[in-house]
């Protein structure tokens, strides 16, 4: 009669194997127990303005109960929802993910969001009958298992009811414009317009960043730190110091609000110092564009594109306001692309432009940040052109006038 071996009448390397068999099985089928244990936030409610967007910062704190195994927590969106009407009240929906990787099984997770609250969405809800509405999102853990969902109460109040926040901030140089070109030792100064809601006391940084760094990756410094007290819910201008400009090349500016956090990233501006004589030589050579193409409609991913010029250590990318009324288009010379009216276009040129962007030399494409966007009207044309800047700030190219309109 055969009998059963045990563990115990079973060689070394038998018992092995049977062990890594043993710890492939239970690593496949992982643990059944894997789930998001709790999910809080804080804070758990807040005020919103009855017609103006605002922002608010929320923490959220997630325990894992996955066994002893580390993982990742994540929450792909939020929800703004009307309470207790179930799936057919989402008012809007925050794309923003939030993830945590490395989370050890039962210790807390911290996941800090900066959501924006779209001015209609409280107006949607009012329209609904109610005076508040939800802040949800969904957490999950990489392991698998169960889920958890916590919810922020937003009570919606009228503006000066409501607590301190910045809706919106807009830059431009001391002269009105978004980008400037400019000699070395220039004088040159930044002003930030800000609007907010309610009453506070606002903290930030004017910051600067130069060459080599603006041609990578923007190491940004300090200027000055500005604490300011808001009253009254208008908008407010802050001015920079002077900035650097001993120093030729392309820098970045931002205005950087630390207190209260807005919904929405810093707009930067750029400016470009030259050698000598910035902008006032003569284009040496036609630029080449290569899109958008001639009377293009401006979308969130539109590229601007050129062809390089020998010597660029930068490119200026400008746009100017049409006159709405301006006539159609007419051929071009030789019957290449269709131009714009040159009547209109001189006239648009005699003013600054409204938006634009400066590039680094070694780029030939670039699109308009949303800060840029913020500039250009829906319904407007706008007339546009791109110059390459020498190394002595001069220009030595620039591109025929294209138009685009904004739907």
């Amino acid at each position: 009669m055969k009998t059963l071996r045990t563990t115990k009448s079973m060689n070394p390397v038998t018992k092995f194997l049977l062990a890594i068999i043993a710890l492939s099985s239970w690593l496949v089928a992982g643990p059944a127990w894997s789930a998001i244990a709790t999910v809080t936030v804080a804070p758990t409610s807040a005020s919103i303005p009855l017609g103006q967007p605002t922002s608010v910062t929320l923490v959220w704190t997630v325990t894992r109960s996955a066994g002893g195994l580390v993982g990742t927590v994540s929450s792909s969106q939020g929800q703004f929802v009307v309470p207790g009407a179930g799936a057919a009240a989402v008012l809007a929906t925050a794309n923003n993910a939030l993830y945590q990787a490395n989370v050890p099984d039962g210790v807390p997770a911290t996941l800090v969001e900066s959501v924006l609250v779209p001015q209609d969405v409280a107006q949607r809800a009012m329209k609904l009958g109610v005076s508040n509405l939800l802040y949800q999102r969904t957490f999950a853990d990489s392991l698998g298992g169960g889920t958890q969902m916590a919810s922020i109460t937003l009570n919606i109040s009228s503006a000066g009811a409501s607590g301190f926040g910045v809706t919106r901030m807009a830059l431009s140089f001391d002269n009105g414009a978004p980008l400037r070109l400019l000699s070395r030792r220039e004088p040159l100064s930044a002003q930030a317009e800000i609007n907010f809601i309610g009453t506070g006391l606002l903290q930030g940084e004017w910051q600067v960043a130069g060459p080599p760094s603006t041609s990578s990756e923007p190491f940004y410094r300090t200027l000055s730190q500005v604490r300011q007290y808001f009253a009254g819910g208008a908008g407010q201008v802050l001015k920079s110091p002077a900035l650097p400009t001993a120093g030729a090349g392309l820098h970045y500016v931002r205005f950087r609000i630390s207190d209260p956090i807005p919904g929405f990233e810093a707009p930067v501006i750029r400016y470009f110092v030259g050698e000598s004589g910035a902008g006032k030589d003569l284009p040496a050579e036609a630029l080449v564009v290569t899109a958008p193409p001639p009377f293009a409609l401006l979308a969130d991913g539109t590229a601007f594109s050129w062809e390089a010029i020998k010597g660029a250590r930068a490119y200026q990318v400008e746009l100017y306001a049409a006159d709405r009324s301006a006539a159609g288009a007419l051929p071009g010379p030789g019957g290449g692309d269709p131009a714009p009216n040159p009547t209109d276009v001189s006239s648009a040129l005699t003013h600054p432009p409204v938006a634009g962007m400066l590039v680094p030399g070694k780029l030939t494409s670039t699109t308009l940040s949303s800060a840029t966007r913020q500039h250009l009207l829906p319904g407007y044309r706008y007339y546009w052109r791109v110059k390459a800047i020498g190394g002595d700030g001069s220009i030595i190219g620039m591109s025929p006038v294209r138009e685009l309109s904004v739907p």
